[in-house]
């Protein structure tokens, strides 16, 4: 029994465009893969946050409650840092008791905990 020229003619026609759907794909795909590559890499927002201290202001106001953002050997920023990344995150909530202390380095910047005080130096 002869095969039909059409037959082989759609055969053909449909494993091409097999061909063709596979090769889209992993176009497709190395273009995706390139471009995420590509992405930049988020840095975090600070070097060392302080989340849910004591703040004393040194106004002689009420103390509040905040969190504390610190960028190489500056304090950045005072406030609901919430949200905001670091290198370092000290949880000031769970870590001050009467036991606790801590000494942290950041460039000139030396952070020195002793319960319940937490004082930064600079220089």
């Amino acid at each position: 029994m002869a095969s039909h020229p059409q037959s082989n003619a759609l055969k053909d026609l449909v494993v091409f465009i097999i061909v063709l759907a596979v090769m889209a794909t992993m176009i497709v795909g190395f273009i995706l893969l390139s471009y995420t590559s590509l992405l930049p890499v988020s840095q975090p927002d600070y070097d060392i946050i302080i989340r849910g201290g004591t703040v004393y202001d040194g106004s002689l106001n009420v103390p509040t409650m905040a969190d504390i953002g610190i960028k190489g050997d500056k304090i950045s920023a005072v406030g609901n840092l919430a949200g905001r990344t670091a290198k370092k995150v000290i949880d000031a909530h769970d870590s001050c008791s009467r036991s606790f202390q801590g000494i942290y380095s950041v460039g000139l910047l030396r952070i020195e905990i002793k319960y319940p005080l937490i004082t930064m130096e600079s220089g």
